[in-house]
């Protein structure tokens, strides 16, 4: 730990400084009490219905200058399309939108599957070793 006695006298100046310039704990209890006792709840209870009920009003009344929806004047994003959808259109992209036939190969170069009955461990066990 730094052990600078200049830093701890600077330290210990501003916290006295900043002590003497705040006001204690009671004055600032006291005056908290006396600034919420000057509004009545009845008051601020009426007070507070008066501008919940301009508030409705305002937000009720049709206005001429209002100007239309954004929903009516957004188009809808289903109809929105990139102008780079085009590099989406890559050869072979109708493979991504079939469902191969798996065991019924129309191509020549993969042959059927081999029959189960000479490859299955059964019929090959004891043939190791002749």
């Amino acid at each position: 730990m730094n052990e600078d006695p200049v830093l701890r006298e600077h330290f210990a100046r501003l916290r006295r400084a900043e002590q003497a310039s705040t006001p204690g704990f009671e004055r600032i209890l006291a005056l908290a009490g006396r600034r919420s006792s000057r509004i009545s709840p009845a008051l601020a209870m009426a007070a507070s219905v008066a501008l919940a009920a301009v508030a409705l009003v305002i937000v009720r009344l049709p206005s001429p200058h209002r100007s239309p929806s954004i929903d009516a004047l957004a188009p809808m994003l289903a109809d929105w399309r990139s102008p780079t959808d085009f590099l989406l259109d890559t050869p072979g992209r109708e493979l991504l939108h079939t469902i191969p036939d798996i065991g019924r190969s129309s191509s020549t170069r993969f042959g059927p599957f081999p029959s189960t009955r000479t490859t299955t461990p059964a019929r090959r066990a004891g043939r190791e070793h002749s």
